[in-house]
C-alpha cells in the first residue's frame, strides 16, 4: 500500500496540482528510507498523524497519569511528571510505563527550579558516571546544581553555585556541550549612589560530560548598557537585548580570553 497521487484541477489558472494521500505503510515505506534524522522526524509525525486520523484507527485505553505541572517526554522512552521529581519507562509490562523512580522532597531538600536532559557519549575509559549515562542537570530553588541518573534518580553530583547570588534559570548555551545558570536581575541601582552594585545579573557557564566550571560572567550595566532587558547564551555568542529594541551580539570566546581576571573551577 504505497503512497497514491490523484490530480486535482485548481482555480482560474486551469492549471492542475498533485494532491498526494500517504496511506500508513506509504509512510512507513519513505520513513526507512530516509537518511536524514529531521527528515525521520517529520516522517515519524506525520506516521503518527495519518493513524490517529484514519477512520478505521481504533484506540484502548492502557494507562493514565494525570500531573499538575507540564509532562516532559525524555530520552531513551522515559516520560517525566512532577517536574522530573517521578520517571516512568515506556516499554512496561502490556504497554503500560512502569515506574523508574519517585524523589522525594527529603531527598532534594529544595524546590525543583529548572531541569536539563543529557545523553553522555563515552569518549574515554574507565569514565566516570557521569560520562556512562543518561542524566539530568537539576537546578534547586536553594542554589543548588545537581547531577542525577535520569535511570535511579540517584545524585551523582552536587554544587552548590552562591551564598548571595541567587540563580534562577537554567538551560543549553551549546547543546549537549555547556549549559547557562541565570541570576535573578537586580534591581536598577539609585542615582547618586557611586558605590552600589551595577551588576544587572550573573552567568555561569558549565561544561557538562563531566560537569565542569567554564566561565562566571557578571552583566554589569556600565559595560553593557543601563537599559538591558536580558541576556542569554547561544552557541558561541552573547545576545544583549535592550528595551529600546536593539539586539547587540558579544563573542563569548573573545570575552573569555581577553577579560578573564580570574581562573577558576569548582571545588
Amino acid at each position: 500500500n504505497m503512497p497514491t497521487c490523484k490530480r486535482r484541477s485548481s482555480s482560474s489558472h486551469g492549471m492542475g496540482r498533485l494532491k498526494c494521500q500517504r496511506s500508513t505503510l506509504g509512510l512507513l515505506y519513505e520513513r526507512e528510507r530516509a537518511l536524514e534524522c529531521n527528515r525521520m522526524d517529520s516522517l515519524s509525525c506525520a506516521l503518527l498523524r495519518t493513524a490517529i486520523l484514519e477512520n478505521r484507527s481504533k484506540f484502548l485505553p492502557v494507562w493514565t497519569m494525570e500531573s499538575p505541572r507540564p509532562v516532559c517526554i525524555g530520552l531513551d522512552r522515559r516520560i517525566y511528571f512532577e517536574n522530573h521529581q517521578k520517571c516512568f519507562f515506556l516499554d512496561g509490562k502490556d504497554g503500560r510505563p512502569h515506574s523508574q523512580y519517585t524523589l522525594l522532597d527529603s531527598q532534594l531538600q529544595a524546590r525543583v527550579g529548572s531541569v536539563v536532559i543529557y545523553h553522555t557519549a563515552v569518549q574515554r575509559y574507565p569514565c566516570t558516571s557521569e560520562e556512562s549515562c543518561v542524566c539530568f542537570l537539576m537546578l534547586t530553588n536553594n542554589g543548588y546544581l545537581k547531577v542525577l541518573d535520569a535511570d535511579t534518580g540517584q545524585v551523582l553530583r552536587t554544587v552548590y553555585l552562591s551564598p548571595t547570588i541567587k540563580f534562577r534559570y537554567l538551560s543549553w548555551a551549546n547543546y549537549l556541550r555547556t549549559v547557562q545558570v541565570k541570576s535573578i536581575i537586580s534591581p536598577h541601582p539609585r542615582r547618586g549612589n557611586p558605590e552600589q552594585d551595577t551588576t544587572l545579573m550573573t552567568i555561569a557557564i558549565f561544561k557538562v560530560q563531566p560537569l565542569e566550571l567554564v566561565a562566571n560572567i557578571p552583566i554589569d550595566r556600565k559595560v553593557f548598557g543601563s537599559d538591558i532587558k536580558d541576556v542569554m547564551i547561544q552557541e558561541d555568542i552573547l545576545l544583549v537585548v535592550h528595551f529600546s529594541g536593539y539586539r547587540r551580539f558579544y563573542s563569548l570566546p573573545w570575552i573569555l580570553d581577553n577579560c578573564s581576571v580570574l581562573r577558576t573551577g569548582i571545588g
